[in-house]
């Protein structure tokens, strides 16, 4: 079972129109919520006039509507203790400070009706200079966005140690500045939810990559107890982290829901998704590498700047942290220091989107890898051989505390640069330069953190149903990356039972005390260790309901492929139907407290660049991923894929553009640039197999693409154009004037 590349069930739901969204789910007498946003980046509210919007509507909400109903008004953030917390209003009542900010909601019984209430909608706003750049957010004549907090510094943290000695020793010292620009995760399916209230209990309908978040936001806000919180998801049309956190949105419709005793949605479209649901990346390093002159690498600073747009949300002010502590990436450089300065400014606030902070910090180490490569005129494959911690000395503490697993780095380059016909293909190109042709290839490796630690672990729950199948659940639910199978393959795999008869039940904060959710490279890893830990649990039940039915002591039986078997007579056994008609349904709930583990691999790119348009083509990629054991090796493959997708979308297509008013300028897909299957080549992925110390022995992939993709695809067209490339941003016109214009 574990191995085998099964096609995930779910999948052909989607692609035949069978899947059911938040948007599908229909129930009577629902009502539907707009949201009236702020067209300006940075202004004071001086007055809301609803009452021509009232007159048309079943509500109008503003922020001092909520006072008294619920217990916080704004929504949380995480961040170091010393971190200048100026979180997000669920409704601006004074101020805004970005466009697209939620300034009032309206409901109506009519969607056409509600988009002409809110047009109705009167805010009398007094405009006042935005801040765009960070930089200059950074500078003593640039307006406070947030006066209370008395400077547009959101974090400044330290990490690392004393980088003095290194450098002073150091052959050779090398530093230069790299930009990462700001894209939008923009998921298939926007957000979306619909909240029912009935009885006392609300039930909320979300599009999330876990429902016991939601339900905690929902319970730490509403005047409810515990067991009146019901969260429930269905399918989910993409996620890549923007559905990880609660939004204005899904408090506003709870308590439109409790306020007119009616089923309230809220449905985004694409241009609020694109102005309003969080952005990421937008990342500025400023980097020193010190080595030796046969390229080791001795220590490394950086100072990293992040744009965490207008508010604290969620967990963009640990952005900069979590990519500054891993700087150092694969390598064993003894010496490191950081300094991360996470700043406001009047744009959208930033969130999580697939990597987060890994494929920053991967663009940082492997610029400077090859920034030293090509100043000792060594090969870049060949400095970062030399410098991969080895297998021998890991588990491996780096100066800025991250861990590394055991890991054997080196071989999997080796191998992968065999795979790769790596030398060959060296020659062929240099070729293909004699020719004329502008092309170029693009060498990188990587590590990609498992979260499995973030809150502690994940619960799954097992249940023996009264028909002898087997269903699961986890706090993580599936968003498009076939999870559901994944996790069904590995409780058939320790329950030794045809997959068949195993069922994923979509996750419902109803049906498990608690739950963390899918995000950080962590799912397969933590939420299968919690399935399999869960039945191990069950298979114990089993035993023991088994014991009580034939009544013979539990040391006598076994449980052995959905059977039960009698020690001393093998040949007798009861089936998993047998037990759940008589004692069924037997449920086992689990939490396994989870560990971070790290997966590596290396990836390669061939572009060519047309000096005519500015053009890049990408010829070739190819990629080696150390996926543990990998569980179903069709859909880890698919992972790395999609995420190679995303990256040279980020790279050569995408981009989320402000103008000098902090107006945004991308507002339909059209303008953001999202690749078709067109502009991707065919991506060959091997995947590589290190166990991981989990049970299953499996890695983290889900977010291999993004991470190894930037810097590997930046580093081609450099390697094509002869020229240093300091940012990820390499849309046609940027690519032709750096091509044609010394």
């Amino acid at each position: 079972m574990i191995g085998e590349r099964i096609p995930p069930e779910e999948n052909l739901r989607h692609v035949t129109g069978r899947g059911v969204y938040v948007d599908d789910v229909r129930v009577s007498g629902a009502v539907y919520l707009g949201v009236v946003r702020s067209p300006y980046p940075r202004a004071l509210i001086k007055n809301v006039d609803v009452s021509d919007a009232s007159k048309m509507s079943k509500l109008v909400i503003l922020q001092s509507d909520l006072k008294t109903a619920l217990k916080t008004l704004l929504l949380p953030a995480m961040g170091p203790p010393d971190v200048k917390m100026a979180k997000m209003p669920i409704l601006a009542s004074d101020s805004v400070n970005f466009v697209g900010q939620p300034v009032a909601a309206v409901v109506c019984d009519d969607l056409y009706k509600l988009h002409d209430a809110m047009d109705l909608v009167s805010v009398d706003y007094e405009r006042l200079e935005p801040v765009v750049n960070p930089k200059k957010a950074l500078d003593g004549g640039a307006p406070v966005i947030h006066p209370d907090i008395g400077s547009n510094v959101c974090v400044y943290r330290e990490l690392g140690g004393n980088t003095a000695e290194a450098f002073s020793k150091a052959d050779v010292v090398l530093e230069d500045e790299y930009e990462i620009h700001r894209v939008a995760p923009a998921p298939m399916e926007p957000r979306a939810a619909l909240a029912v209230y009935e009885n006392g209990k609300l039930t909320m309908h979300v599009c999330s990559q876990g429902v016991f978040v939601f339900k905690q936001l929902l319970l730490e806000n509403l005047p409810l107890p515990e067991n009146c919180v019901r969260v429930v998801q269905g399918d989910v049309g993409g996620a890549f982290g923007s559905k990880t956190p609660p939004y204005p949105e899904h408090l506003l419709i709870a308590y439109a829901a409790m306020k007119l005793g009616k089923p309230v949605k809220w449905v985004e479209t694409r241009r609020e998704n694109l102005m309003a649901s969080v952005h990421s990346r937008d990342l500025r390093a400023r980097v020193a590498i010190a080595a030796d002159k046969s390229g080791r690498m001795m220590g490394i600073r950086a100072n990293i700047t992040t744009d965490v747009g207008a508010y604290a949300f969620f967990v963009n002010p640990l952005f900069g942290i979590f990519t500054g502590q891993q700087v150092t990436g694969p390598y064993d450089i003894k010496a490191a220091h950081v300094k991360v300065t996470a700043v406001y400014t009047n744009k959208t606030p930033t969130g999580p989107y697939r990597g987060f902070s890994r494929p920053e910090s991967a663009f940082i180490y492997e610029r400077a890898a090859d920034m030293l490569a090509d100043e000792l005129g060594l090969d870049p494959a060949e400095v970062r051989l030399r410098n991969l911690v080895k297998l021998e000395n890991m588990p491996y503490k780096t100066p800025l505390g991250i861990e590394l697993d055991p890991e054997d780095y080196r071989d999997i380059m080796a191998r992968a640069l065999a795979l790769f016909n790596y030398d060959q293909l060296k020659m062929e190109l240099e070729a293909e330069r004699k020719k004329g042709r502008i092309v170029g290839m693009g060498l990188a490796n990587y590590i990609e953190l498992n979260r499995a630690s973030f809150g502690r672990g994940e619960s799954a729950l097992a249940r023996l149903e009264h028909d002898g199948t087997v269903s699961i659940m986890t706090g993580a639910g599936p968003h498009g990356q076939g999870l559901a199978t994944i996790l069904r393959q590995m409780a058939a795999w320790e329950l030794g039972i045809r997959l068949e008869n195993t069922r994923f039940l979509q996750p419902d904060s109803e049906l498990m005390k608690a739950g963390v959710g899918t995000f950080g490279s962590r799912s397969t890893v933590i939420s299968g260790e919690a399935v399999i830990t869960a039945a191990k649990r069950l298979k114990q039940l089993i035993i023991e309901s088994a014991s009580s039915l034939l009544d013979i002591p539990q040391s006598q039986l076994t449980y052995s492929g959905g059977q039960v078997t009698i020690a001393d007579n093998p040949s007798t056994a009861v089936d998993l139907k047998y037990i759940a008609e008589r004692a069924g349904p037997l449920e086992a709930e689990v939490f396994v407290e989870g560990k971070d583990i790290f997966s590596y691999g290396v990836h390669m790119a061939v572009v060519e660049v047309d000096a005519e348009s500015g053009a890049v083509k990408l010829l070739k990629y190819a990629c080696a991923d150390d996926a543990g054991r990998v569980v179903n090796p069709l859909l880890a493959e698919a992972q790395v894929i999609g995420g190679v997708a995303q990256a040279v979308g980020q790279v050569f297509y995408e981009q989320i553009l402000y103008d000098e008013e902090a107006q945004p300028q991308t507002l339909t897909l059209f303008d953001l640039g999202v690749p078709t299957a067109l502009e991707t080549a065919k991506v060959e992925s091997t995947l590589f197999e290190y166990p991981s110390r989990y049970s299953h022995g499996a890695r983290g992939v889900g977010e291999a693409g993004t991470i190894g993709g930037l810097a590997t695809l930046v580093r081609a067209v450099e390697n094509a154009i002869g020229r240093r490339v300091r940012t990820t941003n390499l849309k046609t016109e940027r690519t032709w004037r750096m091509t044609n214009l010394r």
